[in-house]
């Protein structure tokens, strides 16, 4: 169980982070917005939080499944 936990660890801990960021976007940002500038500002919110998430607190899993792709690669 602490295996699968860890191997989704990644995955919750950036959610998480993406999930505050576009709520807290959501509550500054949208008062009165078009719903389409809306959902356009928080899907790309959500994904740049995601991926600064995932760059700055899991760059040795990134590295480790970048090295995985180039032997599946080769």
């Amino acid at each position: 169980t602490g295996t699968f936990l860890m191997s989704l660890w990644p995955a919750l801990s950036s959610a998480a982070i993406m999930a505050a960021a576009v709520l807290t976007a959501h509550h500054f940002l949208y008062p009165g917005a078009h719903i389409a500038v809306r959902v356009v500002a928080g899907s790309a919110i959500g994904a740049i939080a995601y991926g600064a998430a995932l760059l700055t607190l899991h760059r040795p899993r990134l590295a480790a499944l970048k090295d995985i792709y180039r032997l599946m690669r080769s």
